[in-house]
This record gives structure tokens, C-alpha cells and sequence, in this order.
């Protein structure tokens, strides 16, 4: 990929944290959630683990309140406080109009349900009154709203109020002062909305090509926020998706074991450790995806999602207990004789799951760094066979981690 933001260097902030906690907390009866939270969670999994430098913005110095995750998620980030830098005139007329570009994008609904889970949750709940004094809209935010928004209701005809405002807690609806029924949570969304415009830039001030991966609200909040979350999508579709298959995991209902906070990101430490232990690469070490969205070389990538899939089961990952195929259960009926036959024409469909060390060499120095070069090439000739046995598993063991080759 040609993009000058990092993978390895990801930012993100606590709206996509919580949105993430909320989805396992739904897992185990709690609501409302996050209409974001499954993404949300694959990302900050992802984020983790395929990431070297993990940055969590804040917009004062205060973090996670009552979070269970927030906690565990500062063993690997480090905060980045104080990040609601001052925005520009000319920045603030632009945040008015995509902030009603995106609402008319998404419709009543998605707010209604979003605005329902901010302003209800009580993990969020607390985690305001830590992060912004106590706070629900901040102060810049309010009067944003009251100079460039005097038009949202002619700009968003046909919007009833977003939720009974009297529903809300006593702790939120102290601070509706002279906003509106309609416009509480509106401008409560706006405000949120408009601090993603203040995090890129100073995710940008990190340096080194940091990438600033938002939620979903902040999503078109500048190109680079786009950018670097399209990306993030892109590399889960194409090259493998730790968050994507731990989502699944939370998702399966004979695994309850894993509806929580603390059994996800345990299972999460598995898979650092096991990641450490045996050279396991992370996504900006593989270079497999051009410009086009196309991947570039596939045979070296069966590789590595090969080493992916022996990490997952280093670290004792769950397989999904669910139906097999047609050709999975086949493929477990074959006797030994007949699977070696079956790996060859798999390696066939595939382009050739596996290359002689020399040609792998040639392949891998156009799109790796040396030095995996060199961990792979070490490795190659003792783990020949094992490689093309799991890649062939990996069409049924591991499904969801390691997408199809087709």
C-alpha cells in the first residue's frame, strides 16, 4: 500500500472504545449497545495486535470511568491527553457541513439508536464525567452548534426528536440548559462528531505516519481519519482479522465462556504472547494489498496466513463449533494417503500455497522487510510440510481468521 499513514502506528479514542465494550457486554445481556460496537471491537482487537504503537486520545487528562476495558486496553496504549486541539473558522464551517452531510447519510435511525446508547449506558455515563468535567457537551462544542447549526432543522427535514429527553438520567439532563428537546442530542452527537476534526490533527502531530482510526461518527471527519479506517477495513477483508474471528468467538453461543470484558482480553494476551514467541508478523509486515485494493502476491501470503494460523492455535484460540460443509467434511473423512493428494491440488487452486526457499526468497525481497525475509527463510526448510498442513486446515479450523484465496 502507498498510504503515508502506519498501520503500525494507530490512534484511536474512547468513543470506539466504548462502542467496543458495548458489544460484549450485549453478549451478556446488557443494553443498549453500540449499532457500531461489532465493528468497534474487531478494530481495537486488530489494533493491538497488529500494531506496535498503540495511542488512545483524550480530550482532557481523565480516561475510562467504570470501563473494564479501558484498563485493560492502557497495558498497550499510551494516552495521548489534552488532544481537543483549537480548530480554525474555516474548520468549523467544514465540521457543520459534513457533520450534516453524515446524518443525512445514515438516517434517523442509526442516531436515534447511537444517541440511545451514549447518553443511556452507564459505562459512558461515568466516563463523562471523568473525561470532560462532568461535562456533557463541551464548551467550543456548544458554541459551534449555536453559530453553524442554526440551519440543522431545515437541513434534516422530517427529524423528530432523537429520544424522550426525560428518559434520560438526572446526571445528563442537568446539563440540557437552553438547548431544546430536539437539539440535546443532536448537538450531544454533533459535539462528538466535531472532536474527531480535533483528534486527527493531533494524531498528525504524533508524527512517523500515525494513522487515526475513529469510530464510525467521526468516520468522514477528516481524509486522514478516512483514510486510515477504510484501510483498517481492507487489510481485516484481505489479509486476516483477529477481531473479526474474536467477534465471531463472542457471537458463538456454545462458547459463553467468552462473554466478557476480562475472557476477551485474556484470550486477546494469548495471542500477544504466542505473537512474541514465535515471530508471528503483523500487517505491516506482509505488503500484499496495491492501491487497486488488489492482493499482490498470494502465494507468499498462504504463508503467512499459515503462520497465523499455527499462532491461533499457540494460543489455544477456540475453533468456532459450527456446521461443516460439504468439503470440510469430506476433507475429514480423507485418509492420510488421499490428503497429501488433496494439499497438492489445493496448492494448485491457490497458485501454490508453498514455494522452494530460493524462489520464496525473490518473491518475498520486492514486498517484505529483510528482516521477516530472514526469519521466514530460517524457518523454511523444517516447516515445509507443516505449513502446507495447516494451510490446508485452515480452509475449516480457522475460517473466519484467515479469508478465502478466491
Amino acid at each position: 500500500m502507498s498510504s503515508p499513514y502506519s498501520l503500525d502506528r494507530i490512534a484511536t479514542d474512547l468513543t470506539l472504545v466504548y462502542g467496543a465494550e458495548s458489544y460484549i457486554r450485549r453478549r451478556g445481556g446488557q443494553d443498549p449497545a453500540d449499532p457500531e460496537g461489532r465493528a468497534c471491537l474487531a478494530a481495537v482487537i486488530d489494533m493491538v495486535l497488529n500494531s506496535s504503537d498503540v495511542f488512545l486520545t483524550l480530550p482532557g487528562t481523565g480516561q475510562g470511568g467504570d470501563s473494564q476495558l479501558v484498563p485493560r486496553l492502557r497495558e498497550y496504549a499510551t494516552t495521548v491527553p489534552n488532544s481537543a486541539v483549537a480548530l480554525r473558522e474555516e474548520v468549523e464551517v467544514e465540521i457543520a457541513r459534513g457533520f450534516l452531510a453524515f446524518a443525512r447519510a445514515r438516517g434517523w435511525s442509526w442516531f436515534h439508536r447511537w444517541v440511545s446508547f451514549q447518553l443511556r449506558d452507564p459505562i459512558v455515563v461515568s466516563g463523562h464525567a471523568v473525561r470532560l468535567q462532568g461535562e456533557w457537551i463541551t464548551g467550543d462544542g456548544r458554541n459551534a452548534w449555536k453559530t453553524y447549526m442554526a440551519s440543522a432543522g431545515e437541513a434534516l427535514p422530517g427529524w423528530s426528536n432523537l429520544m424522550p429527553v426525560s428518559s434520560l438520567p438526572d446526571a445528563v439532563l442537568a446539563h440540557k440548559r437552553d438547548l431544546s428537546d430536539w437539539e440535546f442530542p443532536l448537538c450531544y452527537a454533533f459535539d462528538v462528531y466535531r472532536r474527531g476534526w480535533q483528534y486527527a490533527e493531533s494524531v498528525r502531530a504524533l508524527g512517523r505516519g500515525a494513522a487515526y482510526l475513529p469510530h464510525a461518527l467521526r468516520q468522514n471527519a477528516l481524509e486522514s481519519g478516512t483514510q486510515a479506517w477504510a484501510e483498517v477495513e481492507l487489510v481485516q477483508r484481505h489479509l486476516w482479522s483477529w477481531g473479526h474471528y474474536l467477534c465471531n468467538v463472542l457471537d458463538d453461543e456454545d462458547l459463553p465462556a467468552y462473554e466478557s470484558v476480562e475472557a476477551i482480553m485474556d484470550l486477546v494476551d494469548r495471542i500477544k504472547n504466542a505473537m512474541l514467541r514465535n515471530g508471528c508478523p503483523r500487517w505491516s509486515e506482509a505488503g500484499y494489498i496495491d492501491d487497486s485494493g488488489a492482493v499482490v502476491d498470494r502465494k507468499y501470503l498462504a504463508i503467512l496466513q499459515g503462520w497465523i494460523v499455527e499462532t491461533a492455535k499457540a494460543a489455544s484460540v477456540p475453533i468456532l463449533r459450527r456446521a461443516l460443509g460439504p468439503g470440510e467434511e469430506l476433507a475429514q473423512t480423507l485418509s492420510g494417503e488421499s490428503v497429501g493428494e488433496a494439499i497438492e491440488l489445493a496448492e494448485d487452486a491457490v497458485g501454490g500455497a508453498i514455494l522452494l526457499p530460493l524462489k520464496l526468497l525473490r518473491v518475498a525481497v520486492r514486498v517484505l522487510s529483510p528482516e521477516l525475509v530472514a526469519r521466514v527463510d530460517t524457518q523454511m526448510e523444517q516447516r515445509t510440510r507443516a505449513m502446507k498442513a495447516l494451510f490446508f486446515r485452515a480452509s475449516y479450523d480457522y475460517k473466519d481468521l484467515v479469508p478465502s484465496m478466491e
